[in-house]
């Protein structure tokens, strides 16, 4: 919404939000997801159904569809394939793992 106020331009030319886990994702060849444990961190999911909390992105002005997937963190998003096997050293075929936020994972463990 910061950018949507102040930097409309900007707002208006990206075609998606994302965060570091989508960035991280894409990076290594693999479509990008967003597991729960960090759309929940946005607001903008409804935490029972796991789907775009419709009337927060409709108060947001923003449309569900500028964010990506959700899904579980032990979802397998991929597999390494080249040119990110070689860009970073890894061998093809490694499946890669949404995997989830720290704080949240931890917090779900300590009950």
């Amino acid at each position: 919404m910061c950018f949507r106020d102040h930097r409309p331009d900007l707002f208006k030319k990206a075609a998606k939000f994302c965060g570091l886990q989508e960035i991280v994702l894409q990076r290594l060849g693999v479509d990008p997801l967003m597991d729960y444990s960090l759309a929940g961190r946005t607001m903008l999911l409804a935490i029972h159904t796991r789907t775009p909390a419709a009337s927060l992105f409709a108060e947001a002005g923003i449309e569900a569809d500028r964010f990506f997937p959700t899904g579980q963190a032990t979802r397998i998003a991929g597999h390494i394939e080249e040119p990110a096997a070689s860009r970073f050293g890894l061998s093809k075929g490694i499946p890669v793992v949404v995997g989830g936020f720290d704080q949240s994972c931890c917090a779900l463990g300590a009950g």
